[in-house]
């Protein structure tokens, strides 16, 4: 497919995981005591600060430069390069190439075949294959409707001051710094969490949580959504038919509003959402998961799927948590990362079964940031060092060890 241009609007396993637990930390608070002993009351907790310098889309990567404008590499077929190129120019790049109009970048977020912007002054720009909306020629004819690749970045406006974005499969939500949730685009499977299956245009918001929104998290290739709340609770919404959300759920079943995630063994800080799982990152540092686990994505030693939260084996002082279509990657406070699931192009970058965590950079790298595709991965450390693994086929692996 032709991209449009609105006329508006390997590096390998560095080590293994320990047979046990190193430090698993406390898994016994309620979800009220979620904010304890910080001063702050659950209602009161703000929208967790973007932090991301590095993103993925399905075969392609994107980061932060250090001086905040963006570059891009690998897969051009849904215009993710960001450069105003069509897929019949530059339909690929192993060499970072840089996207147009981007500066003063605070954070990148990246969904299957898309990526968003959000500047320092709170505007959002995005580009790939999320467009939505009727797309006029110059003269005013109307061109096309519904989601179509656009290139090059443009602003997509009317959402507020923005703290966090979350790219989904042909669908966007934006985590405004008050806590609301807005979200657009494709609502076949009810992803956009406002009780219908209803495609929208323009950003609509969600409700039903108990509390403000802190966090959010769209599916890699799928058709779900997740948030964490000021509370420490979990919501989901979307597509069911793998279990993912409902613990009750039925085969083909949709959530069409936020769902709350009962079993935590304590109160979530954020969460990421696969293609068909999802896993929370817990107050202690350790991370539970639920959902499909054919590929081992929820790293709890087998393949048996779960349709409640289940504690990933041996991880602690977990900081920051990301999935992939159906693998799952975490980086330490230490600096280190560590994934699990599919390993069928190296993405999980495991050397042992892959239903369990396994270190793939170790600390020495000081990861700060891990980002995850379909079928590969990247870190993001201090000083700009990018560290990718897994698939290479379109060059989304870019040069090994590169400093941006």
């Amino acid at each position: 497919m032709a991209c449009a241009i609105p006329a508006c609007a390997n590096e390998g396993v560095l080590g293994s995981f320990p047979t046990g637990p190193p430090d698993a930390g406390s898994a016994t608070a309620s979800n009220e005591d979620a904010n304890a002993g910080n001063g702050i009351g659950p209602e009161e907790r703000a929208p967790l600060p973007a932090s991301a310098p590095i993103a993925i889309a399905d075969d392609s990567t994107c980061v932060k430069t250090s001086d905040a404008t963006v570059v891009c590499w690998g897969n051009n077929a849904s215009c993710t390069l960001g450069n105003g190129a069509l897929p019949d120019e530059i339909p690929m790049s192993r060499e970072p190439v840089a996207a147009s109009g981007l500066d003063h970048v605070r954070a990148l977020f990246g969904g299957a075949y898309a990526y968003c912007a959000l500047r320092d002054d709170g505007r959002v720009f995005c580009w790939g294959d999320m467009f939505f909306g009727d797309l006029m020629s110059s003269g005013g004819t109307p061109l096309a409707s519904g989601h179509l690749p656009v290139t090059p970045p443009f602003e997509q406006e009317g959402l507020g001051e923005v703290a966090q974005l979350a790219v989904g499969r042909f669908f966007v939500c934006a985590l405004q710094t008050t806590g609301e949730l807005r979200c657009w685009g494709e609502n076949d499977r009810g992803q956009l969490g406002d009780g219908t299956q209803a495609t929208r245009y323009l950003p609509t918001t969600i409700s039903s949580f108990d509390g403000n929104v802190v966090s959010v998290s769209a599916s890699m290739g799928g058709a779900f959504a997740c948030a964490t709340t000021s509370r420490g609770s979990v919501y989901c919404w979307g597509d069911d038919r793998d279990g993912q959300i409902s613990a009750v759920g039925k085969p083909g079943d949709l959530v069409l509003e936020p769902l709350r995630i009962d079993g935590l063994p304590e109160p979530a800080l954020d969460v990421a959402v696969g293609a068909k799982h999802a896993c929370a990152r817990l107050q202690s540092g350790t991370v539970a998961c639920w959902g499909d686990n054919q590929r081992g994505q929820l790293g709890i030693g087998t393949t048996a799927t779960m349709s409640g939260p289940v504690q990933v084996l041996y991880l602690s002082d977990v900081v920051q948590l990301t999935a992939g279509a159906s693998h799952t990657c975490a980086v330490r406070s230490e600096g280190s990362v560590i994934c699990w699931g599919d390993d069928a192009n190296g993405q999980s970058g495991s050397r042992g079964p892959s239903t369990r965590p396994q270190i793939v950079v170790e600390a020495s790298f000081g990861a700060r940031s891990v980002a995850c595709g379909s079928s590969h991965s990247c870190a993001w450390g201090e000083g700009g060092k990018v560290r990718c693994w897994g698939a290479d086929t379109y060059g989304q692996l870019g040069a090994s060890n590169a400093t941006f």
